[in-house]
């Protein structure tokens, strides 16, 4: 087993400088959206925390109520854009998990967006966890924004 693993990170290694020692240009390309893909996320992420309302969480959230100022349920090319930008999310955060960057952060705005069943449950239990949630609430509080409510919150 050991032996297999280390075969394989040798083989992803040879590629990996294969490609850098044959197409530098290649490598200026993926460094540039590395880098273009880092700065998107530190725009969108405090974006989408803004914009967030304050009862989300609630049980008695309802997504496709209309809210004040005339948000109206989404069509279905923005519901389809809205995802596609949700698993780019995702994959923007585990790759700032290795490198630079606000992963779980990431990866949780990236959940919010996209739509798959049980989805409240696990955005729940995202934003328990103590870092994304301080990140949270320092985002909205720098913003002007209500603190984010909790369920459990609201039976103390």
């Amino acid at each position: 087993m050991l032996e297999a693993l280390a075969a394989f990170l040798e083989d992803a290694w040879q590629s990996v400088r294969s490609l850098y020692e044959g197409d530098r240009s290649a490598i200026i390309w993926l460094t540039g959206l590395s880098i273009l893909s880092f700065i998107g996320t530190m725009v969108a992420v405090p974006i989408i925390i803004r914009r967030l309302p304050a009862d989300y969480f609630l049980p008695t959230f309802d997504e496709d109520k209309p809210r004040s100022g005339g948000f109206q349920p989404m069509p279905l090319l923005v519901r389809i854009l809205k995802n596609i930008l949700g698993y780019f999310l995702i994959l923007m955060g585990v790759l700032m998990l290795i490198g630079p960057g606000q992963g779980l952060l990431t990866i949780f705005m990236g959940v919010i967006l996209i739509d798959f069943p049980r989805k409240r449950e696990v955005e729940m239990k995202l934003a328990k966890i103590g870092p994304i949630n301080r990140l949270m609430s320092w985002i909205r509080g720098r913003a002007g924004k209500q603190p984010l409510q909790f369920p459990d919150e609201l039976e103390e």
